[in-house]
């Protein structure tokens, strides 16, 4: 722990300066570590996970409960019509016999013990959703913004990136549980940061990483939409 410490956490230690590198300078450490001098950094996988473990951390605290989904009422929370009962029975009986019986299973289940179950699974895999998005958005970075450089770098600096965005959620939901201006504040700041970063990692005019920037975030949250209602589906399926 002591080696440890004075290594990374120290006065002149890897962690502040990656810390301060990421937020003085964005982009610049991506630079950093595809030129070569890594030795002074944190690694970026390093560095990926220390974030989203304060992050996931500091939502628990400062906004205990967020992620929760509930289920209430008699309504069943699944139905399957007929005719998709029908076409599972024809074309694999097995696996029909065993949907249907797990819809029984979920919709006898007290709600209370399948909102439980559901959010039980959801916290485990939500953070891996999250890692898995990283070599999307590392793909859609290479297609978009420069098949001159390696898949490898783009896929650094999506980890550097994400890295970032989760550094200023754990400092948003440490703030007050209405939004105000702390919230904007932190929210602004976020996205300068961000802007800066596709800013120093790929450069360009400010027109030109407008125009990329838009599709990068709409795919961005399109793969994460996709990744949360997979989470929840097979929290329903496997929980």
């Amino acid at each position: 722990m002591k080696d440890w410490s004075e290594h990374y956490v120290g006065s002149h230690g890897a962690l502040w300066r990656t810390l301060s590198t990421l937020f003085r300078s964005p982009g610049k450490l991506t630079r950093e570590y595809i030129a070569g001098r890594r030795t002074m950094y944190l690694k970026p996988i390093q560095l990926y996970f220390l974030a989203s473990i304060l992050m996931f951390a500091f939502v628990k605290i400062g906004s205990p409960g967020i992620e929760k989904i509930e289920f209430v009422g008699d309504k069943a929370p699944i139905s399957v019509s007929g005719s998709v009962r029908e076409e599972l029975q024809l074309l694999t009986p097995f696996l029909g016999k065993s949907i249907e019986a797990r819809v029984k299973a979920i919709n006898d289940m007290p709600r209370s013990e399948l909102t439980l179950r559901v959010n039980t699974f959801a916290a485990k895999f939500i953070p891996i959703g999250f890692f898995c998005l990283v070599p999307v958005l590392a793909f859609f970075l290479k297609v978009l913004w420069g098949w001159q450089m390696r898949y490898a770098d783009h896929f650094v600096f999506a980890l550097h990136v994400q890295a970032t965005v989760f550094f200023f959620l754990a400092i948003f939901y440490l703030g007050p549980k209405t939004f105000g201006a702390y919230q904007g504040v932190v929210a602004i700041a976020m996205l300068l940061t961000v802007w800066r970063a596709f800013a120093g990692a790929y450069g360009g005019s400010r027109w030109k990483r407008l125009l990329l920037i838009i599709p990068t975030v709409c795919v961005y949250f399109l793969a994460l939409l996709i990744v949360l209602v997979t989470i929840i589906f097979f929290g329903f399926a496997l929980g």
